[in-house]
């Protein structure tokens, strides 16, 4: 039996559409997107930092660059309550902070945090 025209564009067709999924699967970035930097405060002092993300993996609560003591929360401003939060789930991750948590309020998760200067680059 021999293959009829119609048949030969449709496969052909089909390979074409084939090869063009695939290379636009592949050339798509897979990965999601995720932020540049995050901020974070040190729970014992309210001293903010902006932590770089590239090339580091950020394990809660976070070693203090000039201390060395575990005591940097994440934390986001909230517009809408016009001041910095802890999110809850991490909230959890205070237990293990070195030293005494005097700038959050454990209940609401907020943070008194210095804004007299700007945060640090880490």
């Amino acid at each position: 039996m021999q293959a009829k025209p119609v048949q030969i564009a449709v496969i052909v067709i089909g390979l074409l559409i084939g090869v063009v999924g695939i290379v636009l699967a592949v050339s798509k970035s897979g990965s999601p997107q995720t932020a540049a930097s995050v901020m974070l405060v040190d729970v014992t002092t309210g001293e903010m930092f902006d932590a770089g993300t590239k090339k580091r993996t950020l394990v809660l609560p976070m070693e203090h660059p000039e201390t060395g003591a575990n005591t940097l929360m994440r934390v986001g401003y909230d517009e809408a309550r016009d001041g910095y939060y802890i999110d809850p789930r991490h909230m959890k991750s205070l237990e293990q902070v070195e030293g005494e948590v005097v700038r959050v309020d454990l209940d609401s998760g907020r943070v008194e945090v210095d804004d007299s200067s700007k945060p640090k680059k880490m």
